[in-house]
């Protein structure tokens, strides 16, 4: 906060069971705090992620049966 740069971080909250978004800003000589429920955002990024990885597990298999099938063509 000295620099005047903005601090941003995300913090998962127990007592709130939410993610929360902090910005913290140098404002004269102390600072403003902004705070966003990003709870939403993360558990849809989870998601996303969980999706992703299976369809990646997915394309491995059905490498591995193209190349088996390929070869048995053969």
């Amino acid at each position: 906060i000295e620099t005047g740069e903005p601090i941003h971080f995300e913090e998962f909250v127990p007592a709130l069971s939410r993610w929360l978004a902090i910005t913290l800003t140098r404002l004269n000589d102390g600072f403003v705090a902004t705070i966003e429920d990003i709870t939403t955002e993360k558990q849809v990024r989870q998601q996303l992620d969980n999706a992703m990885q299976a369809l990646h597990r997915s394309n491995q298999n059905l490498e591995q049966f193209a190349y088996v099938a390929s070869h048995d063509l053969q």
